[in-house]
């Protein structure tokens, strides 16, 4: 799997070996989602300031067509405003 930071406040997490079949990649995507926002939703102590974050997360799955990354972030992003 891999992280990146897109800039800003944007990353990017690529999860390899999901499950062969859509519905069960998709239940393994939203749970990666489910952690990752559960740890991101933890309040953070910052020199006795409490802070709170409100992320969001976009899933697009792609497999072995031919799709350039551009249209991938694309849908992810669409995705995440949906």
């Amino acid at each position: 799997d891999t992280v990146a930071r897109l800039g800003g406040d944007e990353f990017v997490v690529v999860v390899e070996g999901l499950d062969i079949t859509r519905d069960e990649a998709v239940v393994h995507a939203q749970q990666v989602a489910e952690k990752i926002l559960l740890h991101l939703n933890q309040v953070y102590d910052l020199e006795g300031q409490e802070y709170f974050n409100t992320p969001s997360i976009g899933i697009c799955l792609f497999g072995e067509e031919q799709v350039t990354t551009d249209e991938i972030l694309k849908q992810a992003d669409q995705a995440m405003y949906h």
